[in-house]
């Protein structure tokens, strides 16, 4: 018997329709998609591809990086398909176009129907590998209407997803019984695709792929400093003026405080902060000399991140210090930097248990060990260089994850037959 999509849903997807315009539009101003975003996620002007075509799906530029090490071993495995890369934002795009070339980018339709259609029927994919989770109802009836399997790279579920009003687990779980595969991140996240109701012969436990990551060392800052620095990277609101509190209180002249928010566009509200606290502020987009007197860097820039991280002596991972769930702790562990999250690290749980079990990582309860951490770590080089030479040592022995997906997907049999 055929399901349809919950009426829930459906309604509220309508009801709501106006404001999700609103904000396509939005969006497209604010983030630089242009025409090509407006028309791609309403389902129109798609370029065509030849026939024997995948599809992977890459919300953003965190997921299209992830999606990188296994997409260049698909393609050496099966050279005669045909790769098209679907994001949900501009930033995505870029990356995509900057690092995937061999692909054709287009942006993901949003989950209305006929929308979801018109790309399906464009591109016909013999398959979908929608990195981490995204639970679109639209798509997943479509793709099981058109016989494209589905399968779920890298899956996660948030502590807030699994705590979703009732009538919301309802059209979670209608997504997850229209995914044929699902390969999760870890033991924590299978646990929590079973409580959505998903079947225990689809799923299976395979590693971050995050630990197979592209590698950064040799990535150049795009400027040359004078001093050694501390990177906060991927800093969100409420963070900054705590960041600053305890840089002024370290009093600290050999280095130098740089900051990267998560979101640029934050700059001005960053920028007030730190001057608030009394710091001498010099702003990257800006191209701002850093003089003796400087106390933080502002990094307000997209794709230079990983530069910065490169040259970093000690790297605090943003998003933790308030309760966001903290970044990606594994890009400053893969370049063996001595990492330091706060207590709101919960997204990462179980990558930085491990990492504790073995001494690559340091986690704070507060901005008070914060600042006592990061002092240490500035007066005992040993000790710094120890904990990130373990960091390394724990993304190396990980390495493998993405053979072990590629693996999974080839019994799957949906791309034919490889090399």
């Amino acid at each position: 018997m055929r399901v349809s999509v919950p009426l829930r849903y459906r309604l509220l997807l309508a009801l709501l329709s106006p404001l999700i315009i609103t904000h396509l539009l939005y969006s497209a101003r604010r983030r630089t998609g242009g025409r090509r975003y407006i028309q791609q996620r309403l389902g129109f002007g798609y370029a065509s591809l030849p026939a024997n075509t995948a599809w992977l799906h890459a919300a953003s530029v965190g997921e299209v990086n992830a999606a990188i090490p296994l997409l260049q071993l698909l393609m050496k495995e099966y050279p005669n398909l045909s790769w098209v890369i679907t994001t949900n934002t501009a930033t995505g795009a870029r990356t995509v176009q900057q690092k995937l070339a061999g692909c054709l980018h287009v942006y993901l339709p949003l989950d209305y129907r006929k929308a979801i259609q018109r790309f399906l029927q464009c591109y016909r994919p013999c398959c979908g590998l929608i990195m981490e989770t995204e639970l679109w109802p639209n798509l997943y009836h479509c793709c099981r209407q058109n016989g494209i399997p589905l399968a779920l790279i890298n899956a996660r579920l948030s502590r807030k997803t699994l705590r979703m009003p009732r009538w919301l687990h309802k059209t979670a779980n209608y997504c997850v019984n229209r995914i044929d595969r699902i390969l999760a991140r870890g033991q924590q996240d299978a646990e929590g695709f079973l409580q959505l109701g998903a079947d225990p012969e689809r799923l299976r436990v395979v590693g971050n792929i995050k630990y197979a990551g592209i590698d950064y060392s040799t990535q150049q800052c795009s400027i040359e400093f004078d001093r050694p620095f501390v990177l906060a990277a991927s800093t969100h609101a409420g963070e900054e003026a705590l960041l600053a509190a305890v840089w002024k209180s370290l009093t600290v002249s050999s280095h130098l405080l740089v900051i990267a928010p998560r979101y640029p566009e934050r700059r001005q509200a960053v920028l007030h902060e730190l001057e608030h606290a009394g710091l001498r502020v010099a702003v990257h987009s800006k191209k701002e000399i850093i003089q003796p007197d400087t106390d933080v860097y502002l990094v307000d820039t997209l794709g230079e991140l990983a530069g910065f991280m490169a040259k970093a002596d000690i790297v605090f991972v943003g998003g933790s210090l308030v309760p966001r769930g903290g970044q990606n702790v594994l890009e400053p562990a893969r370049l063996g930097k001595p990492i330091i999250t706060g207590p709101y690290s919960f997204t990462f749980a179980e990558d930085i248990e491990a990492m504790l079990n073995e001494d690559a990582i340091i986690c704070v309860s507060d901005t008070e060990a914060l600042k006592e951490k990061i002092g240490e770590l500035l007066q005992n080089s040993v000790r710094a260089q120890q904990i990130g030479g373990n960091a390394r040592s724990f993304m190396q022995a990980r390495a493998d994850v993405a053979e072990h997906y590629l693996n999974e997907i080839k019994q799957l049999g949906w791309l034919g037959k490889g090399n």
